[in-house]
């Protein structure tokens, strides 16, 4: 195993994220961006499971600075935890996640115009957008994985 990600994956380890993700991490490149299809769960308001495509981030990605010309910013997997979500209330299901949980979420992915995380007490798959619309994408990283289609993969330059 390459050793950077070898010490990727030991840090990947002291991460609040479920098994499931550790493990398909160990299976991708650490510059390997994988796009994925996923039929998120239906609502009461919907007749059909809406279809999203999903960047699940490479190690490559999650460990680059969310600012690469600040010194102090954090990388894009704490990507919440210095993001502005306070300027207006959250919408959408906010059911069982408060912004408090918010701000600890593993960043993994990204949607149009948001960003997918972990739950950070039962590890369900979360996506938040830039207006504060958040809503449940999974029940679990196992789920979506396993009901995703695979798009395309890229390598991160």
């Amino acid at each position: 195993m390459n050793n950077n990600i070898k010490n990727k994956a030991m840090n990947l380890e002291n991460e609040n994220v479920p098994q499931s993700y550790r493990d398909f991490m160990t299976t991708t490149q650490k510059n390997q961006m994988i796009s994925v299809r996923y039929g998120r769960r239906k609502t009461a308001k919907q007749s059909s499971t809406p279809r999203q495509d999903y960047t699940i981030y490479a190690y490559d990605m999650l460990t680059r600075k969310n600012d690469p010309d600040n010194a102090k910013s954090l990388m894009k997997y704490q990507y919440l935890s210095e993001a502005e979500l306070d300027y207006k209330p959250l919408e959408g299901e906010t059911e069982g996640i408060s912004l408090e949980q918010i701000r600890k979420a593993f960043c993994f992915g990204s949607v149009d115009g948001g960003v997918v995380f972990f739950h950070p007490e039962d590890h369900s798959v979360w996506e938040i957008y830039y207006d504060l619309y958040i809503c449940q994408t999974a029940k679990n990283f196992e789920q979506l994985i396993k009901q995703a289609k695979m798009q395309q993969t890229w390598e991160l330059k």
